[in-house]
């Protein structure tokens, strides 16, 4: 029990307690809230961070897969022409055997008719040698007529026959003659038949060589249509390569592909997380107002309770004058009278105590109300990131702006040197001037081409002629591909 303002009583007091209660307990209901809010804004970041993570892991992986099936196409395009060129060498071997079997039949035919045409003069050879052998007996023959002639001459001679011997020697000149003749045209049919031989001797050379040849030539058509099936072979293994090959492409391509949806949806689950964590934060400021509430609640009814204080400690003075007119009650009385003398000391005592604890309390609740102004900024700073995550989200999902091939601009490979960049710059430079392209002639629209053109050349000048821009543009350029 307790005084109130009339005497004893426990209304005011309790009542107030209750409120100061009930104040204290919304407050700690309301942190609560509040904790819980900002932890599910924590793991709803945490999560966004994860699924961006595993979108950029993704599309990083999106990219390798891109990569080998580019290297797979490069290596079915190498195995194509590969497959072409052996396909080429096949058909060229084998129209060379084609040539080499025909020149093997020419040689052939070749031989034939040489070996005919040897016959031929071999036996022209043995007719005149009987030609030769037939002369030689008619020489022989009119020799030995010649020589009987004579004979008949000198015995017609010695008879003293004139006319007998006359006859005799004329007869005997007559076979002179005809043993010359017979002679003459042994040595002519003599050296036809030795001219037919050589004849024949060439031509069995000639049909010889063309056998020769006929044979090489068959070796020769062997040997082609040895390396046509070699090349046709090599054609199949090349197809079957680059058929390997447009597998592996296109197993790479759809990879890429699966990937980068994975990477699209991670892209949807970050700005759902992103949102979620956007939603936690609004409620979460929703709640730190609502702490702050319950704060300035629990302040008014730590005022109540000073001033209720204030008013107890007026009743106290109202019943030590009280006290003082009870104390004629007696001894005993009086003695209770400094009982409750010293519980109103302990009472004012606990009064100095409670403004103190106010004191505090309204320095606690400055602190809350500036984490209250602090938690805000926070819940704005994470809906801006969450902003700048669904933008992020966005870039991510479009790939990226295609940059400028600066290489093409300047007409010079990725790989080039400083020199040939430098050279190719001022070639183009010279070639493009807007001065020179008016000088020529040009119209105003040939003169703002030239415009635009120096003005990309000098953009592609300023990024490849340093080193550290050149680098960051070939990663930005090799992402690019990646994406595209």
């Amino acid at each position: 029990a307790a005084y109130d303002s009339t005497g004893w009583g426990g209304g005011p007091l309790e009542e107030a307690q209750e409120r100061l209660r009930l104040a204290r307990k919304r407050l700690e209901r309301a942190q609560k809230n509040l904790n819980r809010a900002e932890k599910r804004e924590l793991e709803a970041d945490i999560r966004a961070s994860e699924a961006a993570a595993k979108a950029q892991r993704l599309r990083n992986e999106a990219r390798s897969a891109e990569d080998q099936a580019h290297h797979h196409r490069l290596q079915q395009v190498q195995h194509t022409n590969d497959a072409s060129l052996a396909e080429q060498k096949e058909r060229h071997n084998k129209d060379r055997a084609s040539e080499c079997l025909s020149g093997a039949q020419r040689a052939e035919e070749e031989a034939r008719s040489y070996s005919k045409r040897a016959s031929k003069a071999e036996a022209f050879a043995k007719a005149y040698d009987n030609d030769v052998r037939r002369f030689d007996e008619e020489a022989r023959d009119a020799d030995r007529k010649a020589q009987d002639a004579y004979e008949r001459a000198a015995r017609a001679r010695a008879e003293g026959n004139s006319a007998a011997e006359l006859l005799a020697a004329n007869e005997a000149k007559f076979y002179d003659d005809a043993a010359d003749l017979a002679d003459k045209s042994k040595a002519t049919f003599r050296s036809a038949a030795k001219t037919a031989r050589d004849k024949a001797s060439y031509f069995r050379d000639e049909a010889e060589r063309a056998t020769r040849r006929a044979e090489y030539l068959k070796d020769e058509a062997k040997r082609y249509l040895a390396e046509a099936i070699a090349a046709a072979k090599d054609a199949s293994d090349f197809h079957e390569q680059a058929r390997l090959a447009k597998g592996q492409k296109l197993e790479f391509k759809n990879l890429a592909s699966r990937l980068r949806n994975e990477a699209r949806d991670c892209d949807a689950e970050t700005d759902r997380y992103d949102d979620e964590a956007a939603r936690a934060a609004k409620n979460a400021d929703d709640l730190a107002e609502e702490v702050d509430a319950a704060e300035d609640v629990l302040a008014t009814e730590e005022e109540q309770w000073r001033a209720w204080g204030e008013d107890w400690r007026a009743g106290g003075q109202e019943r030590r004058a009280w006290d003082e007119d009870w104390r004629a009650w007696g001894e005993d009385w009086r003695a209770g009278g400094q009982e409750r003398r010293a519980w109103d000391e302990d009472w004012r005592a606990w009064g100095e105590d409670w403004r103190a604890g106010g004191e505090e309390r309204r320095a606690g609740g400055e602190e809350r109300r500036a984490g209250g102004q602090e938690r805000r900024a926070g819940g704005e700073e994470r809906r801006a990131g969450g902003q700048e995550r669904r933008a992020g989200g966005q870039e991510r999902r479009a790939g990226g702006e295609r940059l400028p091939d600066y290489y093409a601009t300047l007409g010079v490979e990725p790989g080039a040197s400083n020199d040939e960049i430098r050279v190719a710059y001022r070639t183009a430079m010279r070639q493009h001037h807007p001065d020179k392209v008016q000088q020529a002639g040009g119209d105003e629209k040939a003169v703002e081409a030239a415009k635009v053109k120096t003005q990309q050349i000098n953009a592609a000048w300023q990024v490849l002629s340093d080193e550290r821009k050149r680098a960051e543009y070939d990663r930005l350029r090799q992402r690019s591909r990646g994406f595209g």
